[in-house]
Formats: C-alpha cells, sequence, structure tokens
C-alpha cells in the first residue's frame, strides 16, 4: 500500500467526519414543503362554482331538447 502524503493525510482528515454525519443535513438545507394550493380559496370555489354549474345547464339543456327518431 503505498504511503500517503501530508496533502492527502489533511484531506483524508477533513472529510472523515462526513462518514458519520450522512443522512444529517442541517434544518437551512432542508427544502421546505409548502402545503398551500397554488391560487386562493376565493378563485378555488369560483372555478368550481364555473365548471359545475356548466355541467348542470349541459345537462339540463340536453334534457329538455326534443329527440327525433
Amino acid at each position: 500500500m503505498p504511503t500517503q502524503t501530508p496533502k492527502m493525510r489533511m484531506a483524508s482528515a477533513k472529510h472523515a467526519a462526513n462518514i458519520t454525519k450522512r443522512g444529517n443535513v442541517p434544518q437551512s438545507r432542508l427544502v421546505k414543503e409548502d402545503n398551500e394550493l397554488p391560487i386562493s380559496n376565493t378563485t378555488l370555489a369560483i372555478l368550481l362554482f364555473v365548471v359545475v354549474g356548466s355541467a348542470i345547464v349541459g345537462a339540463l339543456a340536453s334534457i329538455s331538447t326534443p329527440t327525433t327518431q
């Protein structure tokens, strides 16, 4: 086995602590999860009203239209 140079020995000692610290990431480095919706509740309510309302109007229109055979 070749002998280590002082430079290699210093680098090895410097990074040896990383082996025992794997998985222990400081809180400042963690990605924070954002649990909020990308749109506001009011916008979501208006969107649901338009979508559901148009589906109901479409269903009523198709029921009331007479069909010919």
